[in-house]
């Protein structure tokens, strides 16, 4: 009977550490880890000691450089406007600099040869996928070609270099479902099935002497991944592990004593260590299956024509709403492209007693994105138009600039308009958003600008600017626990202090939660928050056969101060404070909502205000 292979398991994070990689002296590991709360390269000792974030970020297949002063991974990121592609990078551990080696590669998987001046790596080619395979030249930066599947046949899945630099090792998907490691020369090109049957091969890697190829495959009887060894001089294999949950992407140290793999336990996948001992590994038979020839894609009569994109912009479904004074139905839909997209939202009005709509339009078949909506409401009838250009676009940081232009006729509403009025907005404004991590820290970013010019047709014309800060530190405990800071000001010279800025309620910029709306009116306002959210409970249920289900329950607490008036004067600064919880849940399967419940008191006044607000 065979016996369980000894390891250690070396990291403790769980969730989805994975893919280590020696350093040359054999010292430490890199390894990827992801989960809530927890993304980017790490580094560990060898002995388990010291494991720390070296990137933040959505890194994969780490790797460290010949002499062990960089690693080499591929990131997903924005390529101009349209694309996001996946490149290689350079992270240098001394500096801690990143450095960008290619733009729209759309390179996937990457891998130093032993000269650590030359990096093999796949890519995606053409417009169906199709893979291939090519070499980066560190210090020119030019790209060769090594080997390419154009026909989408094969895909390239992983890859590893051999030590003489002779020799690619590929795990390779073909048509049909086999996924087989192959020997690829580098030189001639001559590809060389090492395995070829059903089962699912991966993650070759090379031993530091060159005499063992190790890989991981299901092919047990009880198709369990485990760990397999193949001597290149004699085509020789070995079963090298025997685990319950799974052995991936094995490397052996630079001193040929040690595997490190990728195992699951109980709390998800983490790094072990085992000893690497040829003499005990067991050996197996492993034959070569007759593959079937794949006959390409069927061929078909389909008429080519220009794209149409009314079918796919229809309504697919609509959903009630309610909010106590009218009802209505919303739905909305978008082209596969995503080149247009629509919402419509209609009802009754049982207060106004006469129908309500809006109508939303988005055109993102060019820059900048345009957006048109009308609507007819209780608040009276809008139009507008906006244009949306982004600046600059990455997955940490993004500026955006918006223009609009809106007209409005609204009714009478005593006191503020005792007739009916209309008036017309023209608005720019400038966003920042930026995203900073170290381990389970994050510093979220967030800047606006807006510039207005309003034309009132019971006022004369006047100008508002307001300037938003927040920044949301995650703090770093293992629970998603955030402190929120917010500064907003606002400046006008609207004649009318209720056509510049409104203070209290407890939704808008410039909400004062435990007071009153409009408890302060003027031209000038400045409002500053401190909230600390934390989580309360854990839900993860649904609501029966329905579509809506609870995620989650968080609590939080807050403080929030501001004044507004014809100048700012401290002795008229209000302070409120309370504590809220909210409730995460997804309904209709993929619109998220929050509902929120809070009681807040404003000092000096008289009693607690309670709010519930619900939003998406």
């Amino acid at each position: 009977r065979e016996g369980l292979t000894a390891s250690l398991r070396l990291t403790r994070l769980g969730w989805l550490s994975m893919q280590p990689s020696w350093s040359p002296d054999g010292k430490e590991i890199v390894y990827q880890h992801r989960r809530p709360g927890r993304i980017g390269l790490r580094m560990i000792n060898a002995d388990g000691e010291n494991d720390r974030e070296i990137l933040f970020g959505p890194a994969e297949l780490p790797s460290f450089s010949p002499d062990g002063r960089s690693v080499l991974y591929t990131k997903l990121d924005f390529h101009g406007f349209y694309y996001a592609f996946s490149d290689i990078y350079l992270y240098d551990l001394e500096k801690k600099s990143e450095r960008r080696l290619t733009h729209g590669a759309r390179a996937y998987v990457a891998v130093f040869a032993p000269d650590g001046q030359t990096i093999y790596f796949a890519h995606h080619i053409g417009r169906d996928a199709s893979t291939a395979i090519s070499k980066l030249d560190l210090q020119s930066g030019k790209i060769t070609p090594v080997k390419e599947f154009a026909d989408n046949s094969v895909t390239v899945h992983s890859l590893a270099v051999s030590p003489d630099s002779k020799i690619l090792a590929l795990s390779l998907w073909r048509r049909g479902g086999y996924q087989d490691i192959y020997l690829l020369d580098i030189e001639s090109g001559e590809l060389t099935p090492i395995t070829q049957d059903k089962d699912e091969d991966l993650d070759p890697s090379f031993s530091p002497d060159g005499q063992y190829l190790l890989f991981s495959s299901d092919r047990d009887d009880y198709r369990v991944a485990n760990l397999y060894a193949y001597k290149l001089s004699d085509g020789s294999f070995y079963k090298v592990t025997n685990v319950l949950t799974g052995a991936f992407d094995p490397a052996v140290s630079p001193d040929s004593t040690q595997i490190a793999f990728t195992s699951y336990g109980s709390d998800g996948y983490d790094i072990y260590l085992m000893s690497f001992d040829p003499q005990s590994w067991k050996p197996v038979s492993i034959q070569k299956e007759t593959l079937p020839q794949w006959s390409g894609f069927q061929k078909t009569n389909f008429s080519i024509k220009p794209y149409d994109m009314i079918p796919s912009l229809l309504p697919k479904l609509w959903l009630p709403f309610s909010d106590g004074k009218s009802v209505g139905i919303v739905t909305f839909g978008q082209d596969v492209l995503g080149k247009q997209a629509y919402q419509l939202i209609a009802g009754w009005d049982f207060e106004q007693g006469k129908p309500f709509y809006s109508v939303d339009y988005m055109l993102a078949h060019f820059l900048p994105v345009l957006s048109l909506s009308v609507s007819d409401t209780r608040d009276g009838r809008t139009q507008k138009i906006s244009a949306v250009m982004p600046l600059t676009l990455s997955i940490f940081q993004q500026q955006w600039l918006r223009a609009s232009y809106s007209h409005s006729d609204r009714p009478a509403k005593e006191p503020d308009h005792p007739a009916p009025w209309t008036e017309d907005t023209y608005a720019a404004q400038y966003s920042y958003q930026s995203v900073h991590g170290d381990d389970l820290w994050r510093d979220t970013l967030s800047v606006s600008v807006k510039g207005e010019l309003k034309s009132p047709s019971d006022a004369k014309l006047y100008r508002r600017l307001t300037v938003t800060l927040s920044e949301v530190f995650r703090l770093p405990l293992v629970e998603t626990h955030t402190l929120g800071v917010k500064f907003v000001g606002g400046w006008s010279d609207a004649e009318k202090p209720e056509d510049g800025f409104s203070l209290g309620g407890h939704m808008g910029e410039f909400a004062l939660r435990g007071f009153a709306e409009k408890v302060q009116q003027g031209k000038q306002a400045l409002i500053a928050s401190l909230e600390y959210r934390f989580p309360l409970a854990t839900i993860e249920r649904a609501l029966g056969y329905w579509p809506v289900f609870f995620d989650d329950v968080r609590g939080g607490v807050f403080v929030e101060a501001g004044l507004a008036g014809e100048t700012l004067d401290i002795a008229n600064l209000k302070v409120g404070f309370g504590a809220e919880i909210s409730v995460s849940l997804t309904t209709g399967y993929f619109v998220n909502w929050a509902l929120r419940v809070g009681i807040a008191q404003g000092l000096g006044e008289p009693n607690p205000s309670f709010y519930l607000t619900a939003g998406m």
